[in-house]
């Protein structure tokens, strides 16, 4: 009985000596991820920053490159126009 109460002391204590540090290590990590979730975080902010001005950028360059197909279009069609009159 005296070596079975002595193991489970032991075990106790060293169920207690990595609860303690276990305690020390996610207190560290948690500083740890605290700092890469803010520099998430950060990440995000820009990409929906970047987002909004691509969107408004492609906007503008699809109006500008739907323009410029409507035009090539128009031509194209005057084109087969003028060569079907030749026919």
């Amino acid at each position: 009985m005296k070596d079975f109460d002595a193991e489970l002391d032991q075990l106790v204590q060293r169920f207690r000596s990595e609860r303690d540090e276990l305690r020390v290590k996610l207190h560290l990590a948690k500083e740890d991820l605290a700092d890469e979730w803010s520099k998430l975080e950060e990440r995000i902010e820009q990409l929906e920053v970047n987002t909004r001005d691509l969107r408004a950028t492609t906007r503008e360059v699809s109006k500008d490159v739907g323009a410029a197909a409507g035009l090539l279009i128009d031509e194209i069609h005057r084109g087969f126009d003028r060569i079907r009159r030749k026919i």
